[in-house]
């Protein structure tokens, strides 16, 4: 099984899991999406709109969560934008709100086509959330990624028992954060690679990004050895078992997004930015801008379709005293 496919099969059985003991609308609502949607997107979605049910139901607002057209109204949908918070316990940034504002606009507009409620809250004075807050990208220097390559040849972080647990998978955490470092791919593309994605001839990697779109990436010699060194550590690691991922887990399993983070998590701990899978994306954006300067070019290589996007990526430099200094001169 291709791996995008395999995550959404666990993500769908997941789901409809959960939602088993749900009333049925949370279905119905998840299936449109799912059908429509990215299944993450309607995994997201749906999530959303069960935890604001819930919320309203524990917080009195209503008795029942049958109860959808006492729920879906200006008041209730306000008080749980407003009680938002996030994973240190500080409010939700503003692009937090306004994700979940959207999905819950999805969520009425489902009810309403449903004639489960009578009126459309989002359409009679919810104003849409603005995102004030300023996205504040992080980027990695040289020296950093290079100190996270140390510690992965070196086996030189944690407790002398995690790090002989983590011995065995040198050579895959080696070549994880080289395709995070030299690619700038997406987590979850990441753990979705399979072995048939490595065409070793050409050099390149075939990518399968979000909405199924797919590309190559070329690699260069040394990060084809890496990959390499990873396969035939794999093949005994597996010792005969049949999985197609490219990258497993202890139990032998395609790896999963998490593991992903906690592998960044543990390698960078001690810096002083909060790194994440993702920050290796605005890292490769950095950098590769830094070098050559060509918005359009970082854009392809980021498969980004436009190039305010790409932008975003980008950490700029403060303006600093060299070039002040410079402007001045032109003013002379």
């Amino acid at each position: 099984m291709k791996g995008r496919e395999e995550h959404k099969y666990k993500s769908e059985s997941k789901m409809r899991a959960l939602l088993r003991d749900k009333p049925q609308y949370f279905t119905g609502y998840y299936n449109g999406l799912f059908n429509s949607c990215e299944y993450l997107t309607a995994q997201n979605y749906t999530m959303t709109a069960v935890r604001f049910m819930n919320y309203l139901k524990e917080n009195g607002f209503i008795e029942s969560i049958e109860d959808c057209n006492g729920a879906m109204t200006i008041d209730n949908v306000n008080s749980y934008l407003s009680c938002l918070r996030g994973r240190d316990g500080g409010y939700s940034s503003d692009s937090a709100k306004a994700t979940t504002y959207t999905a819950l606009k999805s969520f009425a507009d489902y009810l309403l086509s449903r004639k489960m409620i009578s009126e459309n809250p989002f359409d009679c004075g919810i104003k849409r959330v603005s995102v004030k807050d300023p996205l504040k990208q992080v980027a990695m220097t040289a020296a950093e990624l290079k100190k996270v390559v140390e510690r992965i040849n070196d086996n030189s972080i944690g407790t002398k028992r995690a790090n002989a647990r983590r011995e065995a998978w040198k050579e895959r955490n080696l070549a994880i954060f080289t395709l995070l470092m030299v690619t700038g791919i997406r987590v979850t593309a990441l753990t979705e690679l399979n072995m048939e994605d490595i065409f070793w001839d050409q050099k390149i990697i075939r990518v399968t990004d979000k909405r199924r779109n797919t590309y190559e990436c070329e690699l260069d010699d040394d990060s084809m050895d890496i990959l390499r060194n990873w396969v035939i550590k794999r093949a005994e690691l597996l010792n005969k078992r049949d999985c197609n991922a490219l990258f497993i887990s202890n139990r032998r399993t395609r790896i999963t997004d998490k593991s992903v983070r906690d592998l960044v998590k543990a390698y960078t701990a001690d810096f002083e930015k909060h790194i994440t899978p993702h920050k290796f994306r605005s890292t490769f954006a950095t950098l590769l801008y830094d070098q050559t300067g060509d918005i359009a070019y970082v854009q392809q290589l980021m498969n980004h379709s436009r190039p305010d996007t790409t932008q975003r990526y980008i950490v700029r430099k403060p303006i600093n005293a060299e070039a002040a200094k410079y402007v001045n001169s032109l003013l002379k």
